[in-house]
């Protein structure tokens, strides 16, 4: 295959360096760029994406790239992992939660560990496709007596790549960070490639110091080999900024509803499945809801309105034969799709290019802006003509300060979230009755310098050797610090509000498979009603999402007597309860099923928060604002640089 110049870089250096990224734009080969070598020095690999629908598409293009080049692959799937094997060259296996466990029941195997071993093990070159928490729970030894021969396995795999990384923010850049150091420090991984179009300077210099001086390549790497001739990668944009006034729907669906003909022409004027005449991508699940309600009301057939979000089965997300797809972040990445009209939301300045990237990879199109009043004002300085480069630089001062909280793994909270995935280790092996305990102190004393080598690569010290007298206080017991020993107990990888399975009476109605998975929050603040709990199939039962107001959450604990920017935990308030509208509903109690943490803040500094940081509302006065799990952590450190500025 014919390739750009960062794609013969890569392959030219594979041999020569033990850490890559690659920032190149949306569509500009960096999957195949990362395989090539792969699969041309033999080598198995394991690449890890944030979103298992990312997942599901990048098995999709990895095998056509192998089938391309000649290379023979069996993908691996829980219908045919008992069947004999040939003599392919590579096996090509995806794995999540979900299809780990048909994995398991497929083997007849006892728990999930088991059949990881039996998927990972290095019998002959495998590309391993996977999420991060995966990757986290192999390497916090949550798996028990299956961990030490996966981590050892893991040896195999000489390569990771990360793809995405700009997606990483916060607590779950804190963990990517450590995760890699910690794989390296086990004997896996060494080499490893970080892709990502719109990663943060703030982020790369987090990655320069982590890899040690990685080889950064972009679309105008340097290479000896001869040009072929040239193949335009991304094609000229009319891009408009839009003021969307105080509903972004309502501007979508206008400008939907006066171009409706056309775009109803357009589709039946191109038979390629892959095209979509108009795209829509909106930063709220219930907005996409509500935008695809108001054109069927409209007389749209929803039969040719494709959806692609959060709150819907992964197998309902089509674009084939669509006049309109309205999707969320679900369609950054995962789905591939060709068209010439876009109109989108942003928030911050990875989302803005990676959603301007989707149009004009295939022909000139349209990118329209759902802008609001500052974003509107911002970009009005924009010359009638300018290059990519140059608006990337002018979305990265609009958004600045939205964007990966960089800064967090430096802080307390941020060296607890690492520094969490250690004492897990450290826990699991302490609980081994079977273990002799000279080799358990060894692994604590090795565990140590890990975390000592981590902090004196990044520069956090001191942070780092706080966090562990602390954790070694906790440890002790006793109430002060038990926030911390809880902590580390629930960790994962994403450290967020928990997810439950629910029956949608809704998408019922509308033709779709009505069960998914949603989060908690979600159903209180957006349900159409209250969510109903039945303890007999273990399933919480929703009637889609309300298009107005959202419920207002109320929690039921005044926390007159708390002070501000203090890390608490429910355990402490047994009886603490979410109010939906000042009722209580079957799922009230979702913060006392296990322990979560929480901080309080004032009211008014939570209005400013990010949108990434959702919060309830408390206190007798309502004058209070709790936020939960790794988000409390991100909001503690804020609100101490928010004292310290004050």
């Amino acid at each position: 295959m014919p390739l750009y110049q960062h794609q013969c870089a890569l392959l030219d250096a594979w041999e020569q360096r033990d850490a890559f990224i690659l920032v190149t734009k949306t569509g500009s080969g960096k999957t195949a760029a990362s395989t090539l070598p792969v699969i041309y020095h033999k080598e198995s690999a394991v690449f890890v994406y944030p979103t298992n629908a990312l997942i599901a598409d990048q098995e999709r293009s990895i095998l056509s790239l192998l089938e391309r080049e000649g290379v023979s692959v069996r993908v691996l799937s829980p219908d045919n992992v008992d069947e004999k094997f040939g003599g392919e060259d590579y096996h090509l296996i995806r794995i999540d939660a979900h299809r780990l466990e048909e994995f398991r029941v497929a083997m007849k195997l006892r728990d999930k560990g088991s059949a990881l071993l039996r998927l990972i093990q290095p019998s002959r070159p495998k590309i391993l496709l996977i999420n991060p928490d995966l990757l986290y729970l192999i390497f916090s030894l949550k798996y028990r007596r299956a961990s030490p021969e996966l981590m050892a396995h893991f040896q195999a795999y000489r390569t990771v790549v990360f793809d995405e990384f700009h997606l990483y923010s916060g607590v779950e850049l804190a963990h990517a960070l450590f995760l890699i150091h910690l794989v390296r420090q086990f004997g896996g991984f060494s080499r490893v490639v970080l892709l990502s179009a719109t990663p943060s300077p703030e982020v790369l210099n987090l990655l320069n110091k982590l890899l040690e001086d990685p080889l950064l390549l972009d679309s105008e790497a340097k290479t000896f080999h001869t040009s072929a001739g040239e193949r335009i990668a991304t094609f000229p944009l009319n891009f408009e900024c839009t003021g969307s006034g105080s509903d972004e729907v309502e501007a979508a669906f206008a400008y939907l509803q006066e171009r409706r003909d056309e775009l109803e022409a357009a589709r039946k004027a191109n038979s390629d499945e892959g095209y979509v005449p108009a795209v829509v991508i909106l930063n709220s699940v219930v907005s996409a809801i509500r935008l695809e309600d108001l054109l069927v009301e409209a007389g749209w057939d929803r039969g040719k309105i494709g959806v692609v979000r959060g709150l819907m089965a992964k197998e309902e997300r089509q674009i084939a034969g669509r006049v309109v797809v309205i999707g969320t972040s679900a369609i950054e990445v995962g789905i591939d799709f060709k068209t010439g009209l876009l109109l989108f939301e942003a928030g911050d300045a990875a989302s803005f290019l990676q959603r301007i990237g989707r149009v004009g990879r295939h022909g000139p199109g349209t990118a329209i802006l759902l802008s609001d009043s500052r974003e509107e004002a911002a970009f009005r300085s924009l010359p009638d003509e300018v290059h990519r480069d140059a608006l990337e630089q002018m979305v990265n001062r609009i958004y600045k300060g939205r964007d990966a909280f960089a800064w967090f793994p430096a802080t307390f909270c941020g060296a607890l979230t690492m520094v969490a995935q250690a004492e897990s280790i450290r826990r699991r092996v302490e609980e081994d009755e079977m273990g002799i305990e000279t080799a358990k102190a060894e692994i604590g004393a090795w565990l140590d310098s890990v975390i000592d080598g981590f902090g004196k690569r990044m520069g956090w010290e001191k942070q780092l050797a706080l966090v562990k007298k602390r954790v070694k206080q906790a440890r002790q017991g006793g109430t002060v610090g038990r926030w911390i020993t809880e902590y580390i107990d629930e960790v994962g990888f994403r450290s967020s509000i928990p997810t439950v399975p629910v029956y949608d009476w809704a998408e019922a109605g509308r033709g779709r498979s009505p069960e998914y998975e949603a989060d908690l929050i979600t159903l209180l603040k957006w349900g159409n009603r209250s969510p109903r709990y039945k303890e007999k199939s273990d399933t919480i039962y929703i009637d889609g999402f309300r298009a107005g107001k959202p419920h207002k959450l109320h929690l039921s604990e005044s926390f007159e007597d708390e002070d501000v920017g203090i890390i608490l935990t429910t355990t402490d308030y047994p009886s603490l309860k979410v109010l939906q509208d000042n009722h209580l509903t079957s799922i009230s109690h979702l913060f006392t099923m296990r322990p979560h943490i929480f901080v309080l803040v004032p009211l008014d500094f939570a209005r400013r928060l990010d949108w990434r940081l959702p919060w309830f509302r408390c206190g007798s006065q309502g004058n209070k604002a709790a936020i939960f799990d790794g988000a409390a952590l991100v909001v503690c450190e804020m609100w101490k640089q928010h004292q310290d500025n004050a």
